[in-house]
């Protein structure tokens, strides 16, 4: 999924949601919950995740904000 700059601001991306390759950068997902989130291949480069909640995420080959791939919680 492309959402490129997407604005999801306490949006509730949880419960197991599949974010497999999913083209986060630049989105502004301050305060969401993103708990549970499959974030496999997913790209957050330059994303706002001010109070998001990626508690119970599964991580691999994930982009973080800092544009580096991590295979455990960055947050």
């Amino acid at each position: 999924a492309v959402l490129t700059g997407a604005y999801l601001y306490y949006a509730s991306i949880n419960n197991g949601t599949n974010l497999y390759i999913a083209d986060l950068t630049g989105a502004d997902l301050t305060g969401a919950n993103l708990t549970g989130a499959m974030l496999h291949h997913a790209n957050f480069t330059d994303a706002i995740v001010t109070d998001a909640d990626f508690t119970d995420t599964a991580w691999y080959n994930t982009i973080w904000t800092d544009g580096e791939s991590y295979n455990e919680n960055q947050a």
